[in-house]
């Protein structure tokens, strides 16, 4: 007896059959009907000898399901339905007309319908899905916003370069599209990615050193230039490596405003002032007294502070300017300078002469090289290539100033002015100075380049 009612308990709690025992057992329906009818209908629940609908009961209200008329049953979701009528057959008909009665309802069959797409996730499905397109989307616009910079290409390109895109069918959303989005996004990676790079500096404790410039930029801005020299533990790269760390807007061109200008700089990407005491070795500048100067320049004020840090000047820079008191000392440089000035000034700002010497070079079949300007502010390897193209162009160009001295279109203050160049550049001591300059100029230029290699270092660069 025991055994066949736990059974029956444990059917009816399946059924939705809430049994109160024996006041149960009284109503008009068995207890087999009562699992029967659960059975069939997944939704019906039987409580207290009434029924009731769960379905209906768990979703409660239909909202912006509900049209015209339609509502769930308040006695349906109370499991206040009961049966009328005075004998026990028409009570069991009165329920079973009921229960047909609510399957149909339009109220009933909504919140089925509400109820099986809840159990479907539908909202959060849409929802995933949306997030998933979002990021696919932005990831494709971050992808063309760091090619643009990659390329060093301009900011407007940005747009082309999406409606290019979407003309090829890719979807590139509606957001994100301006050439403001564009500077934005590539401001976001870059900082993102210097972040993550001197983290990882940082995490190695590896030692390091600094490489700064004040420059002022074309709206007249200045700015500051710190470059960054370590080692990168679990990388490829085993030597150290130069890298570009920030470009930094200064309020004030002191020494004071530079220092800190600097250390803010430095402890925003996590090396604090504890940090530079024990991994900075060096800093490198030009020869500007604000950073370099003894008594109250930026590397007194550094050195004050972190007082086993060594400052460098930059071994190039010395150099440009150990060439600049050479030309100041010899005078013979001065009367060079002058006449390679004269020509770059002759074939730069006349369309016309720099025309008729292209048709000069491609009479004698030469490869015309362009002329600058020599010895100014430009570093040597500039001056070795103007030097360079007046010895390439050499035949070129006599032969432009002979045909000149006879044009009988040009003035004669013209045909004097090429004559004088002639007699100058095709006389035997300019010839002999041309080779001098391009072969001492060739020197100079060499080594400026071998001590712009990434893999320089102090002895080999003294040894150079």
């Amino acid at each position: 007896g025991n055994d066949i009612q736990t059974t029956a308990s444990e059917q009816t709690c399946v059924g939705h059959v809430d049994i109160d025992s024996d006041n149960d057992q009284s109503s008009c329906l068995t207890l087999e009907q009562k699992l029967d009818f659960c059975g069939r209908y997944e939704w019906l629940c039987v409580r207290r000898k009434k029924l009731g609908c769960t379905v209906c009961r768990k979703v409660g209200t239909l909202g912006i399901e509900a049209k015209m008329g339609m509502k769930i049953s308040k006695e349906w979701t109370d499991s206040e339905v009961s049966c009328y009528g005075d004998e026990k057959k028409k009570q069991q008909n009165s329920l079973r007309k009921k229960i047909l009665l609510h399957k149909e309802s339009a109220g009933h069959q909504t919140a089925v319908k509400i109820v099986t797409e809840a159990e479907k996730e539908k909202l959060e499905n849409v929802v995933l899905k949306s997030l998933t397109r979002e990021k696919t989307v932005t990831a494709k616009i971050f992808r063309t916003a760091y090619k643009v910079a990659k390329g060093n290409q301009s900011f407007n390109n940005f747009e082309m370069e999406i409606d290019l895109q979407e003309m090829n069918g890719i979807d590139m959303g509606r957001i994100l599209h301006s050439t403001n989005a564009c500077i934005n996004i590539v401001n976001h990676i870059s900082t993102e990615m210097r972040q993550k790079l001197v983290k990882e500096v940082v995490n190695s404790k590896s030692k390091m050193s600094l490489m700064i410039d004040e420059s002022t930029t074309l709206s007249g801005k200045s700015t500051l230039i710190v470059y960054l020299r370590s080692c990168i533990e679990g990388t490829e790269m085993k030597e150290p490596v130069n890298l570009f760390l920030d470009l930094v807007e200064l309020q004030s061109v002191t020494a004071n405003g530079i220092f800190t200008a600097l250390l803010d700089c430095l402890k925003y990407y996590g090396m604090g002032e504890e940090y530079l005491k024990n991994y900075l070795v060096s800093v490198t500048c030009d020869g500007a007294s604000v950073i370099l100067g003894c008594k109250s320049a930026v590397k007194k004020l550094l050195t004050d502070k972190f007082p086993s840090v060594i400052f460098w000047h930059c071994a190039n820079h010395r150099l440009e300017l150990s060439v600049a008191d050479t030309v100041k000392d010899v005078s013979g440089v001065n009367r060079f300078k002058s006449f390679l000035d004269k020509l770059y000034v002759i074939y730069h700002a006349s369309p016309r002469n720099s025309r008729e010497l292209h048709s000069c070079a491609k009479l004698l079949e030469v490869e015309l090289l362009k002329i600058g300007r020599v010895l100014s502010t430009r570093w040597v390897s500039s001056s070795f290539r103007a030097v360079f193209a007046v010895w390439n162009n050499y035949a070129a160009l006599v032969n432009h100033f002979e045909e000149a001295m006879t044009d009988p279109t040009r003035s004669n203050n013209e045909k004097c002015t090429y004559e004088g160049l002639k007699k100058k550049i095709a006389s035997t001591e300019f010839v002999m100075d041309l080779g001098l300059m391009c072969d001492a100029l060739q020197e100079l230029s060499e080594l400026r380049l071998d001590l712009q290699q990434r893999n320089i270092h102090f002895y080999k660069a003294i040894k150079k």
